[in-house]
């Protein structure tokens, strides 16, 4: 969304805080990011995770962000590299995935799938088959699944992952030329980030390096619940010590 960790937390200065419109809004006004930005981040404990236990990562994706995550070593943070954290939960959040716009969209597609993406529509029948008491157990399965994230979170301050499974790849496909093909399953590839959406914890992503043809490949910052500022920091002290915001592609 931003370029820069500051620029970010000018942003949340600006979105965060209680609104009775929306319910899920902080109940209290949070201090300011931008004025908290800065912040030693010594002695935090990292959990680093390559693949979260079950995710396939590309090595020229995995090479540089294992090079990155040195720098927090650097900063003084107690950095242990962890397996696997818990069982593979790709399968409840395609339930969720796929059910959220079977709800929004399978109505239209009598009338518009002929100009809808092809993914998507593919997407939206998938979730159509989905049943009321699969979704309900799915819902069950992410409580347990947010308590055990929460635990992790009650031994390490920060987690630290690779934010994509690869580079970026043709705008025009919805799968990587060389993973296996799916008709829209896009949770393959950028399976990083639903861990901790389901979760409504907060998470960062830094560019962190580059693949041999300069291709950006970034890094990923999750702390607790409500641990906003925490991610903000840390990703601040990371930008220091591994400047990016110089670095713009030839146009």
């Amino acid at each position: 969304m931003t370029r820069t960790v500051g620029d970010a937390a000018l942003m949340l200065d600006v979105l965060a805080g209680p609104d009775d419109r929306d319910m899920a809004s902080l109940t209290d006004e949070p201090p300011s990011y931008l004025d908290n930005l800065e912040a030693d981040i010594n002695g935090l404990r990292v959990a680093w995770s390559p693949d979260l236990g079950y995710l396939k990562v590309d090595p020229e994706v995995a090479e540089p962000v294992r090079k990155a995550v040195d720098a927090f070593t650097e900063l003084g943070c107690h950095v242990e590299e962890v397996d696997q954290l818990w069982d593979d939960p790709t399968e409840m959040h395609r339930c969720f995935w796929v059910s959220n716009f079977a709800g929004n969209l399978g109505l239209l597609l009598d009338e518009w799938q002929d100009r809808m993406d092809p993914g998507l529509v593919a997407c939206v029948r998938d979730g159509l088959s989905v049943s009321a008491a699969e979704y309900v157990r799915a819902k069950q399965q992410r409580l347990n699944f947010y308590a055990k994230v929460q635990d992790l979170f009650t031994r390490y301050d920060l987690l630290v992952t690779p934010t994509m499974s690869v580079a970026a790849f043709p705008a025009g496909r919805l799968m990587p030329e060389h993973w296996e093909q799916h008709a829209w399953d896009w949770i393959r590839w950028a399976g990083f980030s639903y861990p901790f959406n389901l979760t409504w914890v907060p998470a960062a992503t830094c560019p962190c390096g580059f693949t041999p043809d300069g291709r950006p490949v970034g890094i990923q910052i999750v702390a607790g619940r409500s641990q906003d500022l925490r991610v903000l920091q840390t990703s601040r002290a990371f930008e220091r010590a591994r400047p990016w915001a110089d670095r713009r592609p030839a146009l």
